[in-house]
């Protein structure tokens, strides 16, 4: 969630806390800055591609939760990309009802990862 309630930072990749810190710390210990805003973007748009909260791997971008500070959830590791290779492996097929963009209506488009 993006709002006023979370202090979100531009962090470095050797800022503060750089170190792979555990989720939901209650104390934030040791992080004076806020919540790596490219990290919780990157959280909110797997929700936007369909992923859901993992509650069992910590580590996971997808993890319920995260630490200010916390910079290494930035990009999806092996258990937040299978999910997505489910949803959007296979072949879509889809048949156009009406003309546009320069298609007929017996036009099929062919989608695939």
């Amino acid at each position: 969630m993006l709002n006023a309630l979370h202090p979100l930072a531009l962090l470095d990749d050797d800022a503060e806390g750089n170190e792979v810190r555990p989720s939901c710390m209650q104390d934030d210990e040791g992080c004076a800055s806020g919540y790596d805003f490219e990290s919780v973007v990157t959280h909110e748009v797997g929700h936007f591609f369909g992923l859901g909260e993992d509650r069992a791997a910590r580590a996971a971008t997808m993890f319920f939760c995260q630490s200010r500070c916390e910079i290494h959830k930035r990009s999806l590791e092996a258990g937040d990309t299978a999910p997505l290779r489910e949803l959007y492996a296979n072949d879509v097929v889809t048949t156009s009802q009406a003309p546009g963009c320069g298609k007929s209506p017996s036009t099929s488009s062919r989608w695939q990862d």
